[in-house]
């Protein structure tokens, strides 16, 4: 063998070792972050979920019904005196966590302001529903995916008019799940601080690269199958319903940034709409003191221990963290009622 070969064949053998070292880096942070984040959600013990008998006048029915792996998921049915029949309805979308209690006093809001009742429920592994851990950040659009097939079973549902919500993890079903199944039931959504897709999501711990974005794909491609790299830009591209994009330009859990590609399609096309929240955070829901609050709230539940963190406990201001962004959900009455 030549010396012009040995060299080649050297340096090909570096460049593949590279790319396996490389993929080996990949997937050690892909199993470290989600075996860290795949989780079952209970809620935190120290802290006041709240229910419809909190407020008065709000009715929950309860509801369930089988996901894909055949575990139940389990929710509730929103409705006050002011619903007088199903034939628009609100369905809900809770963010990564505890679940759509820690929604309730804006399931609540979107009840008393638009007279529809909302219907939510907690995803695999989260809350009240079964499941012993998140499976992967895609697999809500599984379950939302059989909550309208449950929907589309219940005579009272049926023909139901829907208007989708959905904040952070929700925002991202509330934002993509009519380009992955085309019920024409869904009419608009509104999309609180919704993920824009997996791959931005993977790459925060890459520094964006390219190669390691593809390989995140690949790998949700794999595992979730059609349900895999939905992104809301690309659903946004396409045929898509009217759609309310609510985003704080400082929010640190999903950047601000990422919503750059869909800006130019916003100018473009009138039926999809851009509230702005130049001073928010993660959640434009709240008035900014609220979220301040909520912000800090979240730190010293992090921070403190023992006996420190039970007082602490003991002094939230719950009716302060669940101030209104009144701003946001006037505009959200408005996009809903608007034919």
């Amino acid at each position: 063998m030549g010396t012009e070969a040995i060299i080649l064949i050297t340096i090909l053998s570096i460049v593949f070792g590279l790319i396996v070292l490389y993929v080996l880096y990949l997937s050690l942070i892909y199993f470290t972050v989600t075996k860290k984040m795949y989780v079952r959600y209970n809620g935190h013990p120290l802290l006041k979920y709240f229910d419809a008998t909190d407020f008065p006048g709000l009715s929950a029915e309860p509801f369930s019904f089988q996901t894909k792996n055949n575990h139940t998921l389990r929710g509730f049915i929103y409705t006050n005196e002011t619903v007088k029949d199903f034939s628009k309805v609100i369905l809900f979308f809770h963010g990564i966590g505890n679940g759509h209690l820690a929604y309730t006093k804006e399931i609540n809001r979107l009840v008393e302001d638009n007279h529809l009742a909302v219907i939510a429920y907690d995803n695999h592994g989260s809350g009240l529903s079964e499941g012993k851990h998140i499976i992967d950040l895609s697999w809500p659009f599984v379950d939302a995916e059989y909550c309208l097939k449950y929907l589309k079973s219940e005579p009272r549902f049926e023909s139901s008019k829907l208007y989708l919500v959905g904040h952070s993890w929700g925002g991202f079903v509330a934002g993509n799940i009519y380009h992955l199944t085309h019920d024409e039931r869904i009419q608009k959504a509104v999309v609180l601080n919704g993920l824009p897709s997996v791959a931005d999501v993977s790459v925060i711990y890459t520094n964006g690269s390219l190669l390691a974005r593809r390989y995140y794909m690949l790998l949700s491609r794999i595992k979730m199958g059609r349900y895999a790299n939905q992104s809301l830009y690309e659903s946004l591209k396409v045929k898509h319903v009217p759609t309310l994009i609510a985003h704080g330009e400082k929010d640190p859990v999903v950047p601000y940034r990422y919503l750059a590609p869909i800006l130019p399609l916003i100018e473009k096309d009138h039926s999809i709409q851009r509230f702005a929240c130049p001073d928010h955070h993660h959640f434009v829901y709240l008035s900014l003191e609220a979220e301040r609050e909520l912000m800090a709230m979240q730190r010293k539940l992090k921070t403190l221990k023992g006996d420190a963190l039970l007082t602490y406990s003991k002094t939230i201001d719950y009716t302060l963290i669940g101030q209104h962004n009144d701003a946001l959900f006037a505009a959200i009455k408005l996009f809903i009622s608007k034919d």
